[in-house]
């Protein structure tokens, strides 16, 4: 027979190998599963494919019950409305929920907003919100009316006769250079008493003094060196 197909369908000798393999091979797995349909089942695999049916039954069961009870979506937390009128906010006192009231503030902007206000020592008025990343001034525009800082407020103050570079280098209105000057004017003349002293630094301009002033704690001066005393 496998002369007969070799000659029909020219295989060749390796081919013919193949299939002198191939073909008994065959036989028996056709013999097998012959076997396998026609033998009757033991109490053990009888057990096991009745139990399959079973959990598949209560499977299909179970999913119809939870398909007639569908699960209501939990509504989303509510959000502060966005206020376009009404009380403005103490900018030094209002946590990320009363920021995010404002219209155009976010969970990014409110968190900066903090943020910068405890760099700072506080918020001495309502301008340094601009100096905020990612408030420009378009924002602030819209801004500014819900704004406030309540009278008498004091920020937290640098000594700047006893504060080390970390700490000077620390607040956003004092520059490394700046820093290294003021340490460097103080090891050279002592302690700070007035703010006119801070004019003597070179690296240190009016319009920074003016801006840093309000956070700053001087020495108390000495009775002999108060000018007219």
């Amino acid at each position: 027979m496998i002369n007969f197909l070799s000659y029909y369908l020219h295989l060749t000798r390796r081919e013919r190998t193949g299939l002198l393999v191939i073909y008994p091979t065959g036989l028996v797995l056709m013999l097998c599963t012959w076997y396998l349909d026609e033998r009757p089942l033991s109490d053990t695999e009888v057990a096991g494919y009745e139990y399959a049916r079973v959990m598949m039954e209560a499977r299909h069961a179970v999913s119809a019950v939870a398909d007639s009870f569908p699960i209501q979506a939990k509504p989303p937390a509510a959000r502060p409305e966005k206020q376009t009128r009404g009380e403005p906010i103490d900018i030094n006192l209002s946590d990320t929920v009363l920021w995010q009231s404002l219209r155009g503030i976010g969970p990014v902007l409110s968190r900066r907003a903090i943020a910068y206000r405890d760099l700072l020592g506080g918020y001495v008025h309502t301008d340094q919100v601009r100096e905020v990343y990612g408030i420009d001034s378009s924002l602030y525009k819209s801004l500014k009316n819900y704004l406030y800082v309540s009278e008498g407020f004091i920020p937290e103050k640098i000594n700047i006769s006893r504060a080390g570079y970390r700490q000077l280098r620390a607040h956003p209105y004092i520059e490394a250079r700046q820093a290294s000057a003021i340490i460097h004017y103080r090891s050279q003349h002592g302690d700070f008493y007035y703010p006119k002293q801070l004019y003597a630094i070179h690296k240190l301009d009016s319009g920074s003094i003016l801006r840093l002033l309000p956070y700053l704690e001087f020495s108390k001066a000495p009775v002999e060196s108060v000018p007219g005393g």
